[in-house]
C-alpha cells in the first residue's frame, strides 16, 4: 500500500512541477495497472490511487493479458487463437474495447500483440533497434557449450548488465548477436573460463 502511495504522489508531484502540460504515459506492472479496489491487502493500485487523488480517470491498457509464452498452451485462450501481425485492441459493435478478464473492472482496454519471429535466432523487434554483428568463435580455446553476453562498448563487464544473452552448443556457429544501435563488445564464458572480445 505505502509503495502505490508513495508512487502516486511522486507522479503528481512531477505533474504540478511540470504545470500540467500535455499528456503522461506511465508504464508499470500490470498489477499497478488496476482500477478499483486490487483484490490484495495493499487494496488500491497505483492507478486507482491517481484516479481518486486527481480526480481524473486514467486510461488503462494492459499488454501483458495476451502476451505468446514459450508453450502455447500456457497462453490465454484467446491468444492461442488470434494470429495478429500488428498490435491490436478487440472492440465489440458499439466501438468500447472488449474486456476478457471476467468480474473485473480493472482495466480499460487489452492490447493483444503479434508474435516474435526469430531470424539467425534472434527476435524481430529486437533487430528493429539496430544491426547484428557476427562473432567467429572458431579460435577459441575453449571448449563449448558457450553462454554470449552482449555489453556496450564503454560498459564494464563486471558491473553492467548485459543488454543481450545468448546460447550457442558449437564453436563452429558464429556468434550472431543484435548491436541494439550501440558500439558493442561481447564476453564468452563456458562457465570455467572467460574471454573478452571487442
Amino acid at each position: 500500500g505505502d509503495r502505490e502511495e508513495r508512487g502516486a504522489e511522486n507522479i503528481i508531484r512531477q505533474i504540478n512541477e511540470t504545470g500540467n502540460k500535455g499528456k503522461l504515459i506511465i508504464l508499470c506492472g500490470w498489477d499497478h495497472l488496476r482500477e478499483g479496489n486490487a483484490g490484495t491487502y495493499w487494496e488500491y493500485a497505483l492507478a486507482e490511487r491517481l484516479k481518486q487523488k486527481t480526480k481524473s480517470d486514467p486510461l488503462t491498457i494492459n499488454q501483458t493479458e495476451y502476451n505468446e509464452r514459450l508453450n502455447r498452451e500456457y497462453e490465454n485462450p484467446l491468444m492461442q487463437r488470434i494470429e495478429a501481425n500488428q498490435s491490436l485492441i478487440l472492440m465489440d459493435k458499439h466501438n468500447e474495447p472488449i474486456d476478457m478478464v471476467k468480474d473485473t473492472a480493472w482495466y480499460d482496454a487489452f492490447v493483444v500483440h503479434p508474435r516474435a519471429q526469430f531470424i539467425d535466432g534472434i527476435p524481430n523487434w529486437i533487430l528493429k533497434e539496430g544491426p547484428i554483428r557476427k562473432f567467429n568463435l572458431s579460435e577459441l580455446k575453449m571448449e563449448p557449450p558457450f553462454k554470449i553476453f552482449v555489453f556496450e562498448s564503454t560498459d564494464d563487464p563486471k558491473l553492467a548488465a548485459p543488454i543481450y544473452v545468448r546460447e550457442l552448443e558449437s564453436k563452429e556457429e558464429k556468434a550472431i548477436v543484435p548491436t541494439r544501435g550501440r558500439k558493442i563488445k561481447i564476453v564468452v564464458t563456458n562457465k570455467k573460463e572467460s574471454v573478452l572480445i571487442e
